[in-house]
């Protein structure tokens, strides 16, 4: 595959939102996220995802110049519209407000409507673990294609949550993960790579169970307009509810709480993100030196279990440090573009008159 440093994918794909009117900040903010995302390693969510957005602003699902605006506001909530502009500028805002609020009053809970895809949810409430605080973000996707437990049909989305904390010398405690068996984007992502999924992933629009991701999505790898094709599956498999309870739960808190719907709603908007953000502020609630030390004591105790033979770590893992190890791995090296996404970023770049000097594909 064609590797790249972040800082040239940067300038490309800045120039890219630039030429399609989005002004230089907003282009900024959304293509440090989706390299971040590449960075860290969740490429379903990373570089790539420019052309859909190119794409989605070309057909005025993304309003290139919309502001977020703050419509509901007591101390310690808020409402967020975000006017369907690019959802990581609504969704870094609607943390920004929860961080203040909770700086102030101890809790901030923020809800977000009218927001657009926002991309990974760890850059968020990694914002919150930043300043000392603990940061919860949840999602509901109202674009249907996990079949609920007992179900044959797309009803819910992938609804992630993620949830950030500060620890002391170690690494902060970092979850993030959708509540379907795996992030949307990683079956398109092997689509584009030409490659199998692992089995219980997906089933096909029998209900069987496949490992080829073009049973779930589009040749191209896209999974936008694929209505009809498989069903993705709630982690934990068909036979486990409680991944299934959680995706509704998303829907509870993310859609419905804050106003921005359900995959119920027969108005809803197709590429909607409810979206749900409560900041703890840890000084109040425990005192942040307390809480450093009894994280630090958390994750070391963690660590020092023993593992099995067939582990591919040295130590347990505990959530963030994949991501940690990744970005200092992808900073250094770069990152990994596979052909056909490459190939669709670059002819983009070209039909928008951007010249660039990457030149024939390089790996």
């Amino acid at each position: 595959m064609p590797r790249f440093q972040a800082d040239e994918i940067r300038a490309l794909e800045v120039s890219i939102l630039r030429h399609l009117g989005a002004s230089q900040e907003h282009a900024e903010l959304v293509v440090d996220m989706l390299i971040e995302a590449s960075l860290v390693g969740h490429d379903s969510h990373g570089v790539h995802y420019i052309t859909r957005y190119a794409d989605r602003i070309k057909r005025g699902i993304i309003d290139k110049k919309a502001i977020p605006e703050i419509t509901k506001e007591t101390v310690g909530t808020a409402i967020v519209d975000g006017h369907w502009g690019f959802g990581q500028v609504t969704a870094k805002r609607a943390m920004e407000v929860a961080i203040e609020k909770a700086g102030r009053v101890g809790v901030g809970a923020v809800g977000c409507i009218h927001c657009n895809h926002i991309g990974r949810l760890g850059a968020y409430t990694s914002m919150a673990a930043e300043k000392g605080m603990v940061g919860l973000m949840v999602v509901n996707v109202v674009h249907p294609t996990v079949q609920p437990f007992g179900g044959a049909s797309r009803v819910l989305g992938s609804n992630p949550i993620s949830v950030a904390a500060p620890a002391g010398n170690s690494n902060p405690f970092l979850l993030d993960f959708a509540t379907s068996a795996v992030a949307e984007g990683k079956i398109g992502w092997a689509a584009m790579k030409g490659e199998k999924i692992p089995m219980g992933w997906i089933v096909d629009h029998e209900g069987h169970d496949t490992n080829d991701p073009l049973d779930f999505s589009l040749p191209n790898g896209s999974v936008d307009e694929s209505e009809g094709s498989g069903r993705m599956l709630s982690f934990g498999g068909r036979d486990s509810h409680k991944a299934y309870a959680l995706s509704l739960l998303m829907e509870v808190l993310a859609g419905i709480l804050p106003g921005a719907g359900s995959t119920a709603d027969k108005d809803h908007h197709l590429y909607e993100n409810g979206v749900l953000a409560i900041v703890l502020n840890i000084q109040i609630l425990t005192g942040l030196g307390e809480f450093a030390q009894r994280m630090d004591s958390l994750i070391q105790r963690v660590h020092k279990e023993p593992v099995r033979a067939a582990f591919q770590y040295h130590h347990i893992q505990v959530p963030g440090e994949f991501e940690t190890a990744n970005h200092e791995k992808r900073l250094k090296e770069g990152i990994d573009i596979p052909e056909t996404p490459w190939k669709q970023i670059l002819q983009l770049a070209e039909e928008l008159g951007i010249d660039h000097d990457f030149g024939p594909l390089r790996s």
